[in-house]
C-alpha cells in the first residue's frame, strides 16, 4: 500500500471534467470524475439516484453541483441482455469500491487511534 500525507484541512468534494487530445488520435478522451469528501459552505456532496418507470428502462444518475451523468439503456422502450450484463458489472464495480473504500477507512482510523 503507497503511503501519502495527510492533508492538514479535509479537502472538499469537487467534479473534475477532462478532455484529452492525442496527437496520434482522431478522437479526443473524455473524463469525468467526482470526488467525495466532507462538505463545507458553497460545496456539494455527489448525489446518485436511481428513477425507475413501468413502462421503460430505469435512469441511474449521479451528480454533482451543476456537473451531472446519466445512465440508461440505449433504447429506453427495449431492455436488452447487453443492458442487463452492463448494470451487473456496475454493481459488482460498485460493490468492490464500497468494500475497499471501507476497509481504508477502517484502516485509517485503526492507525490514527493507535498514535493516540
Amino acid at each position: 500500500m503507497s503511503e501519502h500525507c495527510e492533508p492538514t484541512a479535509p479537502a472538499r468534494p469537487f467534479a473534475l471534467l477532462t478532455v484529452t487530445t492525442r496527437p496520434e488520435s482522431t478522437e479526443n478522451v473524455v473524463g469525468l470524475s467526482f470526488h467525495t469528501g466532507p462538505t463545507a459552505h458553497g460545496t456539494s456532496a455527489p448525489e446518485i439516484a436511481c428513477h425507475t418507470y413501468e413502462e421503460q428502462a430505469p435512469i441511474l444518475t449521479l451528480h454533482q453541483g451543476s456537473t451531472h451523468v446519466s445512465i440508461t439503456s440505449a433504447a429506453p422502450q427495449r431492455v436488452e441482455a447487453t443492458d442487463v450484463r452492463f448494470a451487473k458489472e456496475l454493481v459488482t464495480c460498485a460493490l468492490r469500491y464500497y468494500q475497499a473504500i471501507d476497509q481504508a477507512h477502517r484502516t485509517r482510523d485503526k492507525t490514527a487511534h493507535a498514535h493516540r
